[in-house]
């Protein structure tokens, strides 16, 4: 089975490898609105056409309690390579659960919550009232997914008959499996749910799905927090909590992670400077800085920019740090510099002081430690403004970090940053 369906494969490893990509920079994808759109809404196409009608590769709650009995009875994996797609399906969202939580399956993953959304964009562009359920009978019926799922799996071990006579709480078997060609009272349901989610956005998804109520179990322990959010956010600022699409952002600004769906909204607002009140006011300083701190920073592109990188390849040729032509050079254009004199004169003094390096070097280096420490922890200062909980941030600030002081080296810090 796993040969004769070996390009199905390749594509969902290749289709999961790019989402995976994308999920560890989120950061810099957020700072793109357009990607974002264009990137979701192609990936959810890819999930509900390749992974759902074509591969049939929609989990469900079914293969849950399914690994529960196998488990009770005597555990064997050869049931499970049966079918491969959903094999490395349920393999990648166990993996990821750990790292980002529900959201990335719920949100991306799942043919059926593709389905949803596309329900839901159907019926913002013919018009339909959008409706926001009131906060606190959203907080009661998130819970109603919970029940469900207990009475599923408690009733499988029961009679496996029964449970999958109440699986049909799902309409994935009606919608994605059979393609909705089925008896009318299962095709009334799926396209009722679906109905009902033009409405108010991905309604089944939020109040009665048991497979989110069971992703959301072990997405309690994930190990990473992804989702930013400024210490404005709540308070007073409620514009994500309004805007975002699943009601999963409290009124005081707090993210229940259980209950997202990743879909990247509020993190492109996090980003806006457009929109959000904080990275407005951030724009605004930044802009009265600019007008306030003297004469506009030349281009350095072309010609100009070839000066310094001629001085850095002719310092490294004389066995000098290349660091020191940039260090001076940006001392300089600090001071108001812009002709390149300063640089000249800079060489010039740098000559003169060759005379003197005899007389330094009888002062012992000792002398130059309390300099070193001052300047040591101004630097280790610096640290409070890496963004430690981004795991693609933290590992290169970390090894560039702890390179430097074992090598005694700064340049292999900072190529071991940018290596990792």
């Amino acid at each position: 089975l796993w040969k004769e369906r070996w390009w199905q494969i390749s594509l969902l490893v290749i289709g999961l490898t790019v989402l995976t990509v994308c999920f560890a920079r989120q950061k810099t994808l957020s700072r793109n609105p357009k990607l974002v759109h264009r990137f979701r809404w192609g990936f959810l196409f890819f999930t509900l056409f390749f992974i759902g009608f074509y591969a049939q590769g929609q989990l469900s709650v079914v293969n849950i309690y399914t690994l529960f009995l196998a488990i009770w009875d005597g555990f064997s994996l050869n049931v499970f390579l049966l079918d491969p797609i959903i094999f490395i399906l349920w393999v990648y969202t166990f993996i990821t659960l750990f790292i980002w939580g529900r959201g990335l399956f719920c949100g991306w993953l799942c043919p059926f919550g593709a389905l949803q959304e596309m329900a839901a964009w159907l019926g913002e562009k013919l018009k339909f009232r959008q409706i926001k359920v009131p906060e606190q009978w959203h907080r009661r019926l998130i819970l109603l997914k919970h029940p469900i799922l207990l009475a599923l799996v408690g009733t499988a071990f029961y009679s496996l008959t029964v449970a999958e006579k109440m699986a049909e709480v799902e309409p994935f078997k009606t919608s994605i499996t059979l393609f909705f060609v089925r008896s009318w009272p299962f095709v009334l349901y799926a396209v009722g749910l679906l109905v009902i989610g033009m409405f108010i956005h991905k309604f089944y998804c939020r109040y009665l799905c048991p497979l989110g109520a069971a992703l959301a179990i072990p997405g309690r322990m994930r190990m990473f927090q992804w989702l930013k959010r400024w210490p404005e956010c709540g308070s007073p600022c409620h514009r994500c909590a309004n805007e975002c699409p699943v009601q999963a952002i409290h009124p005081e600004g707090n993210i229940n992670v259980n209950e997202c769906i990743y879909c990247m909204h509020c993190q492109v607002l996090y980003h806006d400077d457009t929109r959000c009140p904080h990275m407005m006011t951030v724009k605004a300083r930044r802009e009265k800085l600019a007008r306030s701190s003297g004469p506009k920073m030349p281009d350095l592109g072309g010609r100009k920019a070839a000066k310094p990188a001629t001085g850095a390849i002719a310092g490294g040729a004389a066995s000098a740090s290349s660091n020191t032509v940039f260090v001076e050079s940006a001392s300089g254009i600090a001071e108001g510099a812009r002709t390149g004199l300063a640089a000249c004169v800079t060489g010039v003094l740098f000559l003169g002081s060759m005379f003197f390096s005899p007389l330094i070097g009888v002062i012992p280096m000792e002398v130059g430690a309390a300099a070193l420490v001052v300047v040591g922890s101004m630097m280790v200062a610096q640290i409070r403004e890496i963004d430690f909980t981004h795991f693609s941030v933290a590992l290169p600030a970390f090894l560039t970090i702890v390179t430097m002081p074992l090598t005694y080296s700064i340049a292999n810090g900072i190529g071991v940053g940018f290596i990792t």
